[in-house]
C-alpha cells in the first residue's frame, strides 16, 4: 500500500502546529541536501474554486541539485500524527486536483526556487476534508551517491489539507485524559489526552490544563496548542512539566474545537511526592527529634517550670 514501502513518519504536531523546515542530507563525503517551507498548507475552498499556493525549496549545500515536485496521495496512521505516501487514490485524496507549474528545476548552491501550484476543486467535490502532499525529490544526474556508487534517495513532503464546507459532521471524542502514573516521586509530571475524530472533517482542538492542589488552589496552567485530527483518526496530546509542590492534585482539561467552538471537559487525579523537597523537611524533622532525644531531660524540666509558672 505504501509507495515503494517507504514510510515517512512525519508528526502532524510538527506539520500542522510548528511548521519547521525539514532538512534531508546524505551523510557522505559529498553532501547534498535541501529544505522546504512551508511544511503544511491549510485551505478552505468551495466546489469549482481554484486555490493557488507556493512551495519554497532551498539548496542548503555546496553542490548543484535538480529537484522534482509532484502531487501525491497520503494516509495517516498512529496516534502521533504520522503520515505515509501511497500509490492508491483514497476517496479523500486531492492528488488529481493539484497542478504544478515548472515541476522540475535546477537549484544552485545556497539558492532557492519557488514552485507554484493550483488546487482545482471539482464542481461535484464532496464536502469534508481532503488531503494530499507535495513530494520533493532529487532528480537527474546530480543525485548524491554512496561510497559504493549507489544512489541515495532523498525525499521530503509538504502536506496539503483542504476543507470543503457543506453537509459535514464535526465530532471529536475524548478517549482518555490521565497521568502517566498515579504516584510521582520526582518533580517531573506527564499528562496525556487521546482524542478520536468521529466526524467527516479535520478538527484542530486547543485549550488548557489547570492543576489544583488538595485545597483547591490553582497552581499551574498549561496551554495546549492546536493539532489537527483527521477524520476517523486518533491524536494524542502529551504535556510534560515540572512541579515543586507536594500534594494530592486534580487536573482539569478544557478543550475547544470545530467551527462552533464545541467544548470537551475532563478531570483526573494524581499524587506528587517530590522527594528532593520532602527530604529537606524530613531532615529538619529528624534534627528536631535528635535534638529532643539528646536534651530531653533539660527540655522536660524547662517545660515543667514554664507550666508551673503559668499556674
Amino acid at each position: 500500500m505504501f509507495k515503494k514501502a517507504i514510510i515517512i513518519p512525519i508528526s502532524l504536531f510538527v506539520i500542522f502546529s510548528l511548521f519547521l523546515p525539514f532538512v534531508v542530507s546524505a551523510q557522505e563525503t559529498e553532501k547534498i541536501g535541501f529544505s522546504i517551507s512551508p511544511y503544511s498548507f491549510e485551505y478552505d475552498g468551495m466546489p469549482g474554486q481554484t486555490i493557488s499556493g507556493t512551495l519554497r525549496v532551498e539548496n542548503i549545500n555546496t553542490e548543484n541539485i535538480n529537484v522534482t515536485v509532484e502531487p501525491e496521495s497520503l494516509v495517516a496512521f498512529g496516534q502521533e500524527g504520522q503520515v505515509a505516501l501511497t500509490d492508491e487514490d483514497p476517496t479523500f485524496s486531492l492528488k488529481n486536483w493539484v497542478k504544478i507549474t515548472n515541476a522540475k528545476t535546477a537549484i544552485k548552491p545556497k539558492e532557492f526556487a519557488y514552485f507554484d501550484f493550483k488546487i482545482e476543486i471539482p464542481v461535484g467535490a464532496e464536502p469534508g476534508s481532503h488531503y494530499g502532499a507535495l513530494s520533493v525529490t532529487f532528480a537527474g544526474d546530480v543525485k548524491p551517491k554512496t561510497s559504493t556508487g549507489a544512489d541515495i534517495v532523498q525525499k521530503s513532503s509538504a502536506i496539503i489539507l483542504l476543507r470543503i464546507p457543506g453537509d459535514v459532521k464535526e465530532e471529536l471524542n475524548l478517549v482518555y485524559f490521565q497521568p502517566e502514573k498515579f504516584f510521582y516521586t520526582d518533580p517531573k509530571f506527564k499528562l496525556s489526552a487521546l482524542f478520536e475524530n468521529k466526524g467527516t472533517v479535520n478538527v484542530k482542538p486547543f485549550g488548557e490544563i489547570n492543576i489544583f492542589d488538595i485545597w483547591g488552589n490553582k497552581i499551574k496552567n498549561i496551554k495546549l496548542t492546536g493539532k489537527n485530527v483527521l477524520p476517523d483518526k486518533k491524536r494524542i496530546f502529551e504535556e510534560e512539566f515540572d512541579m515543586e509542590d507536594i500534594s494530592y492534585f486534580r487536573a482539569e482539561l478544557n478543550m475547544f474545537y470545530g467551527s462552533t467552538q464545541k467544548t470537551i471537559f475532563a478531570q483526573t487525579n494524581f499524587i506528587g511526592i517530590n522527594w528532593p523537597v520532602l527530604s529537606k523537611y524530613l531532615l529538619v524533622l529528624l534534627a528536631i527529634i535528635v535534638f529532643y532525644v539528646i536534651f530531653r531531660k533539660r527540655i522536660n524540666k524547662a517545660l515543667k517550670i514554664l507550666l508551673k509558672g503559668d499556674k
